[in-house]
């Protein structure tokens, strides 16, 4: 079945494969740190998750954070159907 979702809700869950580059979804390589930061957008926001050594701690710190901010928006839908899917969605990203 098919449902119409808001900007927002589509927006958090594209992973923009193809604009993304050569590391993990939310993962880029800070230069003046030395360091792999993780970030992502919340409410059009970039929030900062940190610094880390690899670009998998970094990767593993964005899926703990993304899978968390769509679990919080599931609990906010009215439509069971988008809630259900936001929940299948986080699911794809394990626990972290």
């Amino acid at each position: 079945s098919c449902v119409f979702v808001s900007r927002a809700i589509n927006g958090l869950l594209n992973d923009s494969a193809a604009a993304r580059g050569e590391y993990p979804q939310g993962v880029d390589f800070h230069k003046p740190a030395g360091k792999f930061r993780a970030r992502m957008m919340i409410n059009g926001t970039k929030k900062h998750l940190g610094y880390f050594l690899s670009p998998e701690e970094a990767s593993t710190a964005y899926r703990a954070a993304k899978r968390a901010h769509i679990l919080a928006v599931a609990s906010e839908q009215n439509d069971t159907r988008i809630a259900a899917g936001l929940l299948a969605h986080a699911n794809l990203l394990g626990d972290v």
